[in-house]
């Protein structure tokens, strides 16, 4: 197991461990979850993003749902704005990874999250992604 010192790094280990489970189970998942606490957090999120938003594999619900399981035992922390992230994300979202939601719950403020999805409610034009965006904003169950 390499230690990531880029996305593309990060991306590879990741798929390959995700690619791997049906022969070894989980074992390589949990190796990559112990060094990810020496990899920068924006590389984290740089492949959450492209993970989110890869097409090319056949696997978006099992990619999405490990990742995130990662990055809700690491938290990553990002100096990214929400409103760019949130639109990079939640086109190809799948809607059943609720780590996801979690993440963002934690790393940006109430008022923040508010605001970004009222923006993007009135920006997104296609029923798909505004049905991930409303169930999106039931995960957050914010008032």
């Amino acid at each position: 197991m390499n230690i990531a010192y880029s996305s593309e790094t990060l991306i590879a280990e990741f798929y390959r461990s995700v690619d791997l489970i049906p022969h070894i189970g989980q074992q390589r998942l949990l190796q990559l979850e112990r060094t990810l606490s020496k990899v920068s957090d924006e590389i984290i999120v740089d492949s959450l993003v492209y993970i989110t938003n890869n097409t090319d594999r056949n696997l978006p619900y099992t990619d999405q749902f490990y990742f995130c399981r990662l990055i809700s035992l690491r938290s990553p922390k990002t100096t990214r704005n929400l409103s760019p992230l949130m639109e990079s994300l939640i086109a190809n979202w799948d809607p059943s990874v609720y780590e996801l939601v979690k993440w963002i719950r934690q790393q940006f403020s109430e008022s923040e999250i508010k605001i970004t999805l009222a923006y993007l409610e009135q920006k997104i034009t296609t029923k798909n992604t505004l049905t991930k965006l409303a169930t999106f904003n039931r995960w957050l169950a914010i008032p």
